[in-house]
């Protein structure tokens, strides 16, 4: 299990996997962090439970990534589980379970094209207008995702 006060993993190159095993990355809900911060292709994030940070994983001009089996808790006002920007491309996310109390989109897409959203468990306390799923990208695909307790689903 891991702690931190500020972004606890940046990733830089290429082909790397994190794989926590079901282990915990905690942070103290300080502005601009991120438990796992990348901009290298092929980063993949696995079995990871990620709670307490402005943003829980950051995606940025990142190619073929994978999101996959994390438990992502945010509680930071505007905090956001999962954030994909600037030429990010071929992206996937899958099988999470994303709690979302920091009263903004739990999944914020906005550049890049082709990310998948696949059987993703998405429950919010949001009021107003915020997402579950929040994307700007060409052909995001979104597919047998459960969002509850948020008032706008999904924004294309």
């Amino acid at each position: 299990n891991l702690e931190s006060n500020n972004t606890c993993f940046t990733i830089y190159a290429n082909n790397i996997t994190v794989n926590c095993n079901g282990c915990n990355i905690t942070g103290n809900n300080q502005t601009t962090t991120y438990a796992i911060y990348s901009n290298a292709n092929n980063t993949k994030i696995i079995n990871c439970n990620i709670n307490n940070y402005a943003t829980a994983i950051h995606y940025t001009e990142t190619r073929n990534g994978e999101i996959l089996n994390n438990n992502l808790s945010t509680t930071y006002t505007n905090g956001r589980a999962i954030t994909i920007t600037s030429n990010s491309h071929n992206n996937n996310i899958e099988n999470n379970n994303i709690n979302n109390n920091g009263n903004t989109h739990a999944i914020y897409i906005e550049g890049g094209q082709n990310t998948t959203i696949t059987n993703n468990n998405i429950n919010g306390i949001q009021t107003g207008l915020y997402y579950g799923v929040y994307t700007t990208q060409q052909n995001t695909t979104t597919t047998n995702n459960n969002i509850r307790n948020i008032q706008q689903r999904k924004q294309y």
